[in-house]
């Protein structure tokens, strides 16, 4: 597994939407989107397709969520790995990593990490090692390290 370390602007003005209690907000081209959305369009410039897991809220996002958000319904091979993975660890969404991405048949679990603020927790390390001991190969995982530029 690797780390990989980012530097993003902090979106400055206003923001109309849902902060989900004061989550920071990134300026991705002008854009305001959490960390999670932001390393999901960098990967899309990449030619990977993939989505945010919500531990949170329990949903699965490709944008900023909404009130009149259309939910986002992850492909019926992704959503089943998922499930095995869910049913081996006894707890859906909880651990799961933040972005789900793939390429082909390459897949990625990616979670993030605003730096000096969060670190890996053990619902996320059981889900690593679930997917792991159900063949998924280690470089499918990679923790972003975050932070805002200076």
């Amino acid at each position: 597994m690797k780390t990989i370390k980012k530097q993003f602007k902090k979106f400055i003005g206003n923001f109309e939407g849902d902060d989900y209690n004061n989550k920071p907000i990134i300026d991705c081209e002008g854009q305001p989107l959490f960390a999670e959305l932001a390393v999901l369009k960098i990967l899309k410039k990449e030619g990977w397709d993939g989505f945010w897991i919500d531990a949170y809220r329990r949903k699965f996002h490709i944008a900023m969520p909404s009130k009149t958000e259309v939910a986002f319904s992850p492909p019926k091979d992704k959503l089943e790995l998922l499930n095995q993975i869910w049913n081996k660890t006894g707890k859906k969404f909880s651990g799961s990593w933040d972005i789900f991405a793939w390429k082909g048949d390459n897949i990625k679990f990616i979670e993030l990490k605003h730096a000096k603020k969060d670190k890996m927790r053990e619902n996320q390390d059981n889900f690593y090692q679930t997917a792991i001991s159900l063949g998924m190969p280690e470089d499918s995982f990679e923790i972003w390290e975050w932070g805002f530029e200076e």
